[in-house]
Formats: C-alpha cells, structure tokens, sequence
C-alpha cells in the first residue's frame, strides 16, 4: 500500500512539472449536468478545428467513445474513458471548445458515476490538469510545427533563390570567359589578317611594278607597226621580183637586138643587179624584223603581262577579303566587350543581391532556431 502512495505521490509530482508552465484555471461552470468544477486553459492563436483534433486524438488513448455536439449544442462528451491513474472505474469527460477572438477557450469536467472531481481530489485532479496540460501543449507544439514548416519552406525557398543566384553568377563568368575567349582568337585572327594584309598589299605593289615593266618592255616594240613594215617589205619584194621577171622577158625578147640594145641591156642589167640588191636588203630587212618578233617573244611576253595583270586582280581582290574579315573581327571584338562589360555588371548587381539574399537566408535560419525554441517548450 505504501508502494502505491509513492507510485502515486511520484506521478503528481511529474504531473506537476507538466502542467506548471501552463495557466490552467479551476473554475466552477454551468454544463449540462448542472453547475460543476472543471479546468480552463485559453490557447493563444489557434482556432476550434484545430484544439478539436487534438482533444479528440488525445481520448482515443483513453478508449473512451468520443461525441461530437449535436446540432446547436456545444458540449463535447467522453463516454467511458479509461484512466487508471485517476480512477479504476470509467470515466466520462465533458468538454467546451469555444472561439475567444483570435484563441479558443477549452473547459473540461471529469465524472466518475455522476461525481465530479475537485481540487479535493489532489492526486485525480493532478492527472485530469495534466491531460488539459497535455491538450494546450499539443497544439501550440503543432501550432509551431505549422510556423515551423511555413518559415522552412521561405528558407528552402531563399535558399533556392540563392542558389539560382550563384548559378546566374556561374552562367555570367561563363559568358565573360567565352567572350574573352572570343576576343583573344578575333584579336589574333585580326593580327594575322593584318600580316597578310600587308605581305598581300607587298605582293600587289610588286605586281604592279612588274606589270608596268613588262608594258615598258611591250612599249618598246610597235607589233603592229613591225608587221606592217614586213608586209610592206614583202610587197616590194613581189614587186621588184615581177620587175625583174619583166626585165628578164624584155632582154629575152630583145634578144636579136643584143647590139642594139646592149646598152639597154647593159642598163636593165644594172637595173636588175640593182633591184637584186634591193631585194637582198628587203630580204635581210624582213628577216631582221621576223627576228625582233622570234627573238623577243612577243606574243609570250604579253600572255605574261595578262597573267600577271590577272594576279594582280586576284590579289587585289584577296585584300578587300581580308579587309572585310578584319573589320567583322574588329565588330565581334566590340561587341564581345560590350558583353563582358554587361556580364560584369550582372555580376555586380548578382554579389550584391547574393549578400541581401544571404542575409534574409540567416534571418531566416534564425526564426526557424527561434520557432524551434519555442516549440521544444511545448514535447
């Protein structure tokens, strides 16, 4: 029997230190078996539905039959709890949840075979102020939870937005790399266009001035003139031939009259030795100007200076290409640095909202140590 009153003296001292931080009220109230002592908590900042729940999932421990109030009633009823540490007998429990502006006000009677505890009954009203206790914990513990839950997911999502800045930051420096990559190969790629701008532009002056040496060399020689000159060279020649051909007949003809015409003859064979040497010289004439033809090689020296003409085009043309790449590297440079200049300055802004977004993150974290806090007060 001793053992059972320690037992018992142990259990309201645990009680107790359950209940003591909660402001749990003996009160006296009208319910509808009259006029009975029961306990009163108010539970900040919740709502019916909620201290309901609880209330209800604390009895099913209990195995009592758990009523709801009928329609325009407000009573909740227990039927037949089983509490041994207040009674061997069952027990009935009458309860009111009611709205009290933003917290609910919970009132609780506790019957065993219609008689109703008071703070009389020390050891009994110790158990029945703890499971009151127990309901005001529960929900300001879920109440925390919910807080809790709420203020992790702004965490989780400040969180994410920090991240997302990081991998901004990440998607920037990538950019200013590639950029500054671009412009390293634009800058030498320029570099070397420019060399060969230069050895193009060395190859075309050259060109020219072999272009204009070969014309200088052409100029010396008149073709067309030497040509003519040859065919006129050639139609004398035919012509001094028929006039000694006609000679030659006019000796022949005149043959019988050798003595008289010896001197004619003689004449005409002067004429001829004449025309003879006149056609050597024509003869010697055109050969020397077939040979200013054959021997200066006319007609390759201009196929040359048109092939060399034609290089110079093409290279001229090889200038204007590389011109048109230097100016386009020349605009991607630019545009690359304004690039870099713009992802710099993302980048600045992204630190800064990185600090900010990083300070609301330990702001965050510090509600949530503080709900947690709370909440501990609560298990």
């Amino acid at each position: 029997m001793k053992r059972s009153i320690v037992t018992l003296s142990a259990l309201c001292l645990t009680i107790s230190l359950m209940a003591q931080d909660v402001n749990i009220l003996d009160v006296k109230k009208t319910m509808s078996k009259g006029e009975n002592p029961g306990l009163e908590v108010t539970i900040p900042k919740t709502n019916v539905s909620d201290v309901t729940k609880v209330f209800e999932a604390k009895m099913k421990e209990y195995k009592g039959k758990f009523i709801a109030p009928s329609k325009g009633n407000v009573e909740y009823f227990i039927d037949d709890a089983k509490i041994s540490t207040i009674s061997d007998q069952p027990i009935d429990i009458y309860a009111y949840i009611l709205p009290e502006g933003e917290n609910v006000k919970f009132t609780s009677f506790y019957s065993v075979g219609g008689l109703f505890f008071t703070p009389a009954n020390e050891a009994q009203y110790a158990v029945a102020k703890s499971i009151t206790a127990s309901v005001y914990k529960q929900v300001m513990f879920d109440q925390m939870e919910a807080k809790l839950k709420d203020e992790t997911k702004k965490q989780e999502a400040l969180e994410s937005d920090f991240k997302g800045l990081e991998k901004a930051k990440d998607g920037f420096e990538k950019e200013i790399n590639k950029a500054k990559e671009s412009i390293a190969k634009g800058e030498n790629e320029v570099k070397s266009a420019e060399n060969e701008k230069a050895k193009t532009l060395a190859d075309i002056e050259a060109k020219k001035a072999d272009v204009v040496k070969q014309k200088e060399e052409l100029a010396k020689f008149d073709r067309k003139a030497l040509e003519n000159e040859i065919k006129a060279l050639e139609k004398d020649k035919k012509g001094l031939e028929k006039d000694m051909a006609k000679s030659a007949k006019e000796i022949g003809s005149k043959t019988a009259e050798i003595e008289k015409l010896k001197a004619e003859i003689a004449t005409l064979n002067t004429q001829v030795e004449t025309n003879k040497k006149s056609i050597d010289d024509k003869t010697r004439l055109i050969a020397e100007k077939t040979g200013v033809i054959n021997n200066n090689n006319l007609e390759e020296k201009e196929k040359q200076l048109k092939a060399t003409e034609k290089e110079q085009q093409g290279l001229e043309k090889d200038a204007e290409k590389i011109a048109k790449e230097i100016e386009k590297n020349t605009a991607d440079i630019a545009s690359n640095k304004s690039a870099i200049a713009t992802a710099e300055s993302a980048i600045t802004d992204n630190t800064a909202k990185q600090a900010a977004k990083k300070a609301e993150v330990e702001a965050q974290k510090a509600v949530i140590e503080s709900l947690k806090a709370e909440q501990a007060k609560y298990k």
